[in-house]
C-alpha cells in the first residue's frame, strides 16, 4: 500500500468514524485539553469536511 492509498483510507475510516459519532443521540462527551495531547504522536492532520 502506498502513502497516498493509506492516506486514503485513513481518511475514509476517519469520516466514518465521525458520522457515526455525530448521530450517537445520546451519551457524555469530554473535551480534552491539546496539552494533554502534546506527548501523543502525530500521525496526520486532517480537515473533515
Amino acid at each position: 500500500m502506498s502513502h497516498t492509498q493509506a492516506g486514503i483510507l485513513i481518511e475514509q475510516v476517519v469520516k466514518e468514524v465521525i458520522n457515526s459519532l455525530l448521530s450517537t443521540e445520546e451519551g457524555s462527551y469530554e473535551f480534552i485539553s491539546k496539552s494533554t495531547l502534546d506527548d501523543m504522536p502525530k500521525l496526520c492532520h486532517m480537515a473533515i469536511d
